[in-house]
């Protein structure tokens, strides 16, 4: 589900993804996401990941993952590897000084979708579309490659879109200044729903208070 787009200058400053769905794993892809994000993170790269939340895991009334349903309905599975990978990132992110922050929609997911450097001219865009009761096994996943060419264009319209979706969610965990704030209330509920421990977090690295904006 996490890709990176061919060309990409390396010094970007922040990366923002959107996914459909529960994600099977934030180590998989072309470029492993783990290894690229710590790398960025040290530079000073914002990473925000934006995913479907773990409430939907068991994909009915109504169906939230359109590929999912073509071939099972039950998301367990993939939340649990996901966020399971996600509290990994985020200990690491915390050890490098990183900064990241995670939130959940509620909406019936249409695409993914990689950022980077949304807001500046040189903002790129991959846009990776996801039909409805299509098994991924089909491998139909069409994808679209976007530059920024000037207010109200195409990549303007997606980012637009995003930035509300990002605007609305639940924030789940945010890191930075080597701490992690996690809302406990969201995570104790998340960790019954898919069977995860929800004392996860080192004390050392726990934040109290959400960071401000």
């Amino acid at each position: 589900y996490l890709t990176v787009p061919d060309g990409i200058a390396p010094d970007y400053q922040n990366v923002r993804v959107r996914l459909a769905g529960a994600i099977p794993s934030l180590w998989d892809g072309r470029v492993s996401a783990r290894v690229l994000l710590l790398e960025k993170a040290g530079r000073g790269c914002l990473t925000e990941l934006l995913m479907l939340s773990p409430r939907h895991w068991r994909n009915t009334d109504p169906v939230l993952d359109p590929v999912a349903a073509a071939v099972s309905t039950d998301l367990k599975p993939d939340f649990q590897l996901a966020i399971a990978n996600i509290r990994a990132l985020a200990m690491s992110m915390a050890d490098r000084k990183g900064r990241m922050a995670v939130r959940f929609y509620s909406q019936a997911p249409t695409l993914s979708l990689t950022i980077v450097d949304g807001e500046t001219a040189a903002g790129r865009m991959r846009v990776e579309l996801t039909p409805h009761n299509t098994p991924q096994c089909e491998q139909f996943r069409p994808m679209l490659d976007l530059e920024r060419s000037g207010d109200g264009d195409l990549f303007d319209q997606f980012y637009q879109r995003y930035c509300s979706l990002w605007d609305a969610s639940q924030p789940y965990l945010e890191v930075t200044d080597s701490k992690v704030w996690v809302d406990k209330n969201l995570d104790q509920e998340i960790s019954a729903q898919l069977g995860l421990p929800a004392n996860w977090l080192p004390q050392e690295m726990e934040s109290a208070e959400r960071p401000q904006p």
